[in-house]
């Protein structure tokens, strides 16, 4: 439920504004054979049908993509973390959860709840640029660093 008001907002946002182009990074499971790829493939293809998309290719791990795309969504993730570790702007979306999640108020301050804030949030954190983002939400304490790829990690 969560995962579908989130992905539902995100068209209602770039199908009114078609210069935001959206890159689907699949969970492991959509892209565990060729098969659920291909059903995962068509199932986004559709649902975003009319708007700017790219499913990023199945062969590369979500956090060697973090560098290609300016914000980061998701209901629920632990890969949004990963992101947000590595210095890039994330925004979780557990619409729906009546659980509360986090218990940091920073943390909180990037989670939207429901759909309408969901939309502001999208809006204005795609309008901030990355050191403002960790800056005003005070998540300094939460990146390792400034923003980093995969390729870092490799090196180390």
């Amino acid at each position: 439920m969560a995962e579908e008001k989130m992905l539902s907002t995100v068209r209602q946002l770039i199908l009114k504004n078609p210069s935001i182009k959206v890159f689907i990074v699949l969970h492991p499971t959509e892209k565990s054979s060729a098969e659920i790829y291909d059903r995962s493939f068509s199932y986004y293809s559709n649902f975003f049908l009319g708007c700017n998309i790219e499913i990023m290719n199945p062969k590369i791990a979500s956090s060697e993509s973090f560098y290609q795309f300016e914000l980061g969504i998701a209901s629920i993730s632990s890969v949004v973390f990963e992101r947000l570790f590595c210095g890039y702007k994330t925004l979780l979306a557990p619409i729906g959860v009546s659980v509360k999640l986090f218990e940091d108020k920073n943390i909180e301050q990037i989670v939207a709840t429901d759909e309408n804030m969901l939309l502001r949030k999208l809006k204005s954190f795609l309008e901030i640029e990355n050191s403002e983002y960790f800056e005003k939400f005070n998540l300094e304490l939460y990146r390792i660093e400034k923003p980093i790829t995969i390729e870092k990690f490799r090196t180390n």
